[in-house]
């Protein structure tokens, strides 16, 4: 017998506002292994800035993963 975790994405949509709906995503995607975290965390950041300038990031965000905000690199020499 061989188990599984079912990789499903639960959404829950209240269309009026009134009424919760909770639907499920089928996510079954292939999962990839991250090596480098502090990397994604630029990307995230990066595309936050990018997608939504309306919002702001926190200086603090960026010295904390040791993120140049000019070029969006990863400071190595930085990191704990």
């Amino acid at each position: 017998m061989g188990g599984s975790i079912a990789p499903l994405l639960e959404v829950t949509v209240r269309p009026d506002k009134m009424e919760k709906a909770t639907r499920r995503i089928d996510m079954n995607l292939s999962l990839r292994v991250v090596k480098n975290k502090f990397t994604l965390y630029t990307h995230f950041l990066h595309g936050i800035s990018v997608f939504r300038p309306d919002l702001k990031i926190d200086p603090m965000a960026l010295k904390t993963f040791s993120i140049d905000p000019n070029t969006w690199e990863v400071n190595k020499k930085e990191l704990h």
